[in-house]
Order: C-alpha cells, then structure tokens, then sequence
C-alpha cells in the first residue's frame, strides 16, 4: 500500500470535517470499490486511530466479507443513525437464492456463522462509542447474540430488524427480553421471511414492558395454523404503543397466494397487551380462500373488538372484496369502537 502524502492527507482532513452523511451499501450491485482495509490503515497510522469522519451523522454499511471491519475505524461519537446490511440481508442474491427453498433457508440459519460473530464483534466495537445514536437498522441479523449489544443503547429511539431472525429455533422471549431493556425505544420495526409458531406464546403472563414503544410493524410469512405476528409480543405489556402495523404474506414464494378463512380471521387476533393502539393497518399479501360464501365484515372485524380505542383501521388485501357487508355490519362498527373516525379497506 502506498505511503499518503501529507499534502493528501491534510486535503483529506480539511474536507472528512464536513462529511454529515455517507452510504456505503451500494445495493444494486454490492460492489464497494473502496478495499475495506483502507480504512483501518488510515485511521492507525495517519490518525492516531482516531475516526476518520469526525462529524458523521449517518452511516449505511454493507459488510462485504467477514474480516470487514471498515466502520469501525470510519464511525465517531457524533452518529446518529447507522445502517448495517449484511450478505443475507434484503434483496441480497444469497438472500433471493434462499428465500424460495424452505428447508435450504432452515438449515442456513440454524447455527451462527463467522461472519455472525464478526459482526456480534463489531457492534459491541460501534455502539459503546456512539451514546447518541438514535437510529439502527439491522439487515440480515439471524441470531440473537448478535442483537444483545443493543442493550447498550442509551439514546435508541428506533429500531428497524430487516430480513432479519430468520432462524427457525429462535426463543421469541429471549428476544422481547433483549428488546425491553431498550429503555428509549419507540419504534419497532421486525421484517422476517419465514413462518414462526407463536402459538406457546398465546397464554403467556405479561412479564416484560416497553415503557415508551409507540410505533410498532410487523412483517412476516405464516404457514398453516399461524398465529398473528403480534403474539410475538404476547408477554409485552406495550402501554404507550399507539401505532400498530402487520404485513402478512405466505411462508414461502412458491406456493399458491391463497389463505384459507380460518387463519385468515386467526391472524386479525391481537393480545391483550396492545389494547391502547389507536391507530392499525394490516395489509395481506395473500388471497383469502373461502369454501363457501365470503364471511359479514362483522365477522372479519370481530377479533379486533377488544380495541376499543381505536381511531383509524385500515385493512389492505391483494385481492377482490374478501367479505360482504351490510347497514348492520356499519351500525356494529360505531359499537365496537366509539372513538373510530376512519376505517378503510383496500382491495388492489
């Protein structure tokens, strides 16, 4: 590697001070030109191991290998959101090569891999310097060691979990514990491509609380007999929580767009720790099948009667009106939730 003149570095210097915002993902092709060992070389011997970009504020970051370590050396005490995707993250190719083979994904995800660890190293490395952070987005995190130093976050108002916690033997109330000593936290977002089974977690005491949570998404596939995503949070006590979103699509994409109506209406049930929403949108990517004539809107709205107080439910389906509805069906509306001021249903 050649030597930096002092003329270079002093001109580097002179404009890194004013670098606010950098993305180093370059998603259509996950291809930096910028060798990653750069960096560490840089900030170790022209730097004095210091950050290179003192005044960052926000950073996205694709690890191009497990030994990349680049922003470590690039990330100072002033960032306040950060991005890291990794090679099994959202619209990766090793993702999309995946993601239609249920048991291939399985077996992927079951045991971390050095590049989990690697990457477990450099967040526990990250977050202790950035005490302002207030904004993080996982891309592709499986496993939940690499989640814990999370727990270290004293300003994190923001969490977004994408294409994340596809591993098939997760324990969900290990993972809502990691989430709820995220004292600061107020909003959730969890994007997983695969089925889980939620169904021990139906009848579970309340033991955790996310004392400032109001936003909540869930996105997540669902296989036969699924529960809705939200029994992820069935021990969750979310008391400020007043946005509440759910995206439900099929486990895997080659398999027909259909649902059949008993895990249709399974999959509207909420638990009872959500009862202060005011706001929901549950979108379903996946046709309704019905064996015989489509159910009364009342029927289809029942589950979420104990909300009662909701102000605005929007419901979206990729698919014609999946239920009838009459004046009685509108006349139950107003009486399952007195403060409704919009309901809307979109059929695309």
């Amino acid at each position: 590697m050649e030597e930096v003149s002092q003329e270079d570095w002093g001109r580097f210097t002179q404009y890194a001070a004013y670098v606010r915002v950098l993305d180093l993902c370059n998603e259509a092709r996950h291809e930096i030109p910028i060798d990653p060992m750069i960096y560490g070389y840089l900030s170790r011997r022209m730097n004095d191991g210091k950050p290179l970009l003192p005044s960052l504020r926000d950073i996205s970051w694709f690890q191009k290998a497990p030994g990349d370590w680049g922003a470590v050396y690039l990330i100072p005490p002033t960032l306040r959101r950060l991005r890291i995707q990794t090679k099994y993250g959202a619209g990766s190719r090793c993702r999309q090569l995946h993601v239609s083979n249920g048991e291939l994904e399985r077996r992927m995800y079951k045991k971390p891999r050095r590049r989990d660890h690697e990457l477990c190293y450099i967040l526990r490395e990250i977050l202790p310097m950035t005490r302002n952070l207030e904004h993080l987005t996982l891309d592709g995190f499986h496993h939940l060691p690499m989640l814990e130093p999370i727990t270290g976050c004293l300003s994190l108002e923001t969490l977004e979990l994408e294409s994340s916690l596809a591993n098939p033997e997760i324990d969900i109330s290990l993972l809502i514990n990691i989430l709820a000593k995220v004292k600061t936290l107020r909003r959730l977002t969890i994007t997983v491509e695969q089925a889980w089974d939620f169904s021990g977690n139906i009848h579970q005491p309340m033991k955790f609380q996310f004392e400032s949570l109001e936003s909540l998404h869930l996105s997540t596939r669902i296989g036969e007999g699924t529960q809705s995503p939200a029994f992820m949070f069935a021990s969750v006590d979310c008391q400020r929580l007043r946005h509440l979103s759910i995206l439900i699509d099929h486990e895997f994409e080659d398999i027909a767009d259909t649902m059949e109506c008993s895990d249709f209406l399974r999959v509207l049930r909420l638990p009872t720790g959500f009862a202060q929403v005011h706001t929901l949108q549950v979108q379903f990517m996946c046709y309704p099948d019905w064996s015989s004539a489509p159910p009364l809107l009342s029927d289809v709205l029942l589950p979420l009667a104990t909300l009662h107080r909701l102000q605005q439910l929007y419901l979206v389906f990729e698919s014609e009106a999946p239920f009838t509805c009459t004046d009685e069906d509108i006349r139950l509306i107003t009486r399952y939730w007195p403060k409704i001021t919009t309901f809307a249903a979109t059929f695309c």
